[in-house]
């Protein structure tokens, strides 16, 4: 599926945050500046957000979105890969039987 036939609204935060990382990792420093300055940018070089998307519930802290980041970069890790048998072995217990 190319990425002008999703429907991000139908998206999840870290379904778009995936496709943004393939997206930048594709592009071309051309592209790259134009979307830079497409954000804004705080005095401390934080991104500035709107405060109704900030207080939403389902909303992620920036703490929170920091740790699923670091959890995010961990799976590309070899050592931190586990067989798919494992899995299904961890899974089982929330399966019924």
């Amino acid at each position: 599926m190319k990425f002008a036939q999703l429907d991000i609204t139908s998206l999840n935060d870290l379904e778009m945050r995936g496709i943004l990382v393939n997206l930048i990792a594709k592009a071309k420093r051309k592209q790259l500046i134009k979307l830079f300055e497409s954000f804004k940018i705080d005095k401390d070089g934080s991104i500035e957000t709107d405060d109704d998307i900030e207080n939403l519930p389902y909303a992620l802290t920036r703490e929170q979105e920091a740790e699923l980041a670091m959890a995010i970069e961990e799976t590309y890790h070899e050592e931190n890969l586990i067989s798919h048998e494992e899995v299904l072995n961890e899974l089982s217990r929330w399966l019924p039987k």
